[in-house]
């Protein structure tokens, strides 16, 4: 019981640092005063939202994450402690022990296999949120006095740059482009079907090999 308390209080001290990181990078990445008077300001709404519930679901997912790996670690100090003290211990208590063990690690994976592609829309769909905030800043920017609509001001700071280095070639730069206009910078592509492309590849370039060779031969 000690040792999960510690843990426990070791948990909340870090989740702390990452709120408070957290936090003052929000601070940086969108200032207070950054869109004041701007035509823009509502559409930040939208990112405020959307940065209040990546916050709920990082405590919720905390929570989750903190009460699996205790399930974990307590069911693997228990085979422990069966395998340390009982010497006669039978061997289908052990196996069913082992099962366990095993079934609540593919479960933890499992869980945060979905968490990591969950992830990676929300990251696509804030990376479209910002694209078009750039766009919009960029407008502002480059739009005469007259053509500005009626209270509206230029940003005092610099918009934010979302477009690739000049060093970039232009092959990269339209691969890139096309990325962004599919889904963000992964281009929708999930995990688990990057996965499944991978091990197709790696079949085919091995048949392919032995092919070669036997050609070869």
């Amino acid at each position: 019981m000690t040792h999960n308390q510690d843990d426990l209080s070791c948990l909340l001290v870090e989740y702390k640092e990452l709120e408070r990181i957290g936090k003052r990078l929000y601070r940086d990445l969108i200032p207070s005063n950054l869109f004041k008077g701007v035509y823009v300001r509502k559409s930040t709404e939208s990112l405020v939202e959307f940065y209040n519930d990546l916050r709920i679901q990082l405590i919720d997912d905390g929570r989750k994450i903190f009460q699996n790996l205790t399930d974990i670690k307590k069911a693997v100090a228990d085979c422990h402690s069966s395998f340390a003290e009982q010497n006669d211990c039978k061997f289908s208590v052990l196996k069913e022990m082992l099962m366990k063990i095993e079934l609540a690690f593919s479960e933890y994976r499992e869980h945060e296999q979905e968490k990591m592609e969950e992830l990676a829309k929300l990251e696509s769909t804030l990376w479209q949120e910002c694209s078009i905030l750039a766009e919009k800043i960029s407008v502002l920017e480059h739009s005469s006095p007259q053509q500005l609509p009626q209270g509206v001001i230029r940003p005092c700071h610099p918009p934010v740059k979302l477009a690739l280095a000049d060093s970039v070639l232009p092959e990269v730069a339209a691969f890139q482009e096309y990325l962004t206009n599919s889904g963000g910078r992964t281009g929708g592509w999930k995990d688990f079907s990057h996965q499944t492309f991978l091990k197709i590849r790696r079949r085919y370039v091995r048949q392919n090999s032995t092919t070669s060779d036997e050609k070869s031969d």
